[in-house]
Order: C-alpha cells, then structure tokens, then sequence
C-alpha cells in the first residue's frame, strides 16, 4: 500500500492525503516517520 500512495502522490504520504483509484478513497490517518501506519479505504460513488 505504502508503494501505491507513494507513485499516486508523487511524494511521502502525509496525514490526511486522499487519493481516489476508480470507485475507491484511500485515506492516510497516521504517519510514523516515512510510512503510512494507519490508512482507511471508503467506497464512493455508488
């Protein structure tokens, strides 16, 4: 997951990056140095 944020941002995740892959919302929670500790993932548009 942590590869996936990373080329989609083009950057390193941060606490509160969103991104949206197809009927998807990847959300970072947490972040302990680097790396995404917590991520939430919502569906939307139904």
């Amino acid at each position: 997951m942590s590869g996936l944020l990373h080329e989609k941002l083009r950057d390193i995740p941060k606490e509160g990056d969103k991104i949206v892959i197809g009927s998807l919302r990847i959300i970072v929670e947490k972040v302990l140095g680097n790396k995404p500790e917590k991520i939430r993932i919502e569906k939307v548009g139904i």
